[in-house]
């Protein structure tokens, strides 16, 4: 696995299943899970996603998250919620988490 061959820890990984717009119902015969869920359930505190759409989206949901650029997700100016931050790598990443927590 990635994250292991290159020590960066974790407490588990997920592999998402369904879309974005798959909702948790009782009378669903499969239980979906996929990152909006997950990170309700499990009250993530940092994200990091490349959607513009999802991002705003975990922005209802987890403290940070963190948006890395692409030239296919850019957005206007002022027009992110706050706690959605905008980054060029993990290494911008990084240095928030440290200078921040």
């Amino acid at each position: 696995m990635w994250l292991k061959q290159h020590e960066i820890p974790f407490d588990h990984c997920v592999v998402e299943q369904g879309n974005v717009d798959t909702r948790r119902s009782s009378q669903m015969r499969i239980r979906y899970e996929n990152r909006f869920s997950l990170a309700a359930d499990n009250e993530v505190s940092l994200f990091v996603e490349d959607e513009l759409r999802k991002a705003v989206k975990l922005g209802d949901i987890c403290e940070v998250v963190f948006l890395i650029k692409h030239p296919y997700n850019r957005s206007a100016p002022n027009a992110l919620p706050k706690n959605v931050i905008e980054v060029d790598s993990w290494l911008e990443i990084e240095k928030f988490v440290r200078a921040n927590l």
